[in-house]
C-alpha cells in the first residue's frame, strides 16, 4: 500500500489517496476517500486479512479532527472514525496491538493543557 493525499483527484481540495501494488508493483487499485473539505492520511498498518487501517485528518465537519479508517484487499470501506473536541486534532501513527486493537498517536488541540 502506497498512502498519503491527492489534490489532483477526488471529492474536495484534499483526499485520501491509497495505490494497492502486488508484491512486483503493478497497480491492484487506486482509491481516493474523503469529504468535501480536507482529508489526508498519514500512517497505516496492513493487517493478516488483507485489510488496510490507516489514520490522518479529516476537515469534513470545520475544524481538524483524527480519522481512522479501514478497507478491505479491494479498498473498499468496512468503518472509519473520527475523534476530537471543539478545536483541531491529528492522528499520525498506528501499531497493531498484541489483541488486535490499535493504538493511534496524534496530537490534539482540544485536550490536555492546551497548545
Amino acid at each position: 500500500f502506497f498512502i498519503g493525499y491527492t489534490e489532483s483527484y477526488g471529492l474536495g481540495n484534499r483526499d485520501v489517496y491509497v495505490i494497492r501494488t502486488n508484491s512486483i508493483g503493478d497497480t491492484l487499485f487506486t482509491k481516493y476517500y474523503g469529504s468535501s473539505g480536507i482529508d489526508a492520511c498519514l500512517d497505516g498498518v496492513l493487517l493478516q486479512d488483507g485489510s488496510f487501517v490507516m489514520v490522518g485528518y479529516t476537515f469534513s465537519s470545520g475544524g481538524a479532527d483524527a480519522h481512522v479508517m479501514k478497507i478491505d484487499s479491494l479498498g473498499a470501506v468496512i468503518w472509519e472514525f473520527t475523534y476530537g473536541g471543539i478545536d483541531d486534532d491529528y492522528a499520525n501513527g498506528i501499531v497493531k496491538t498484541t489483541d488486535n486493537g490499535f493504538i493511534v498517536t496524534g496530537l490534539s488541540r482540544s485536550f490536555g493543557a492546551g497548545q
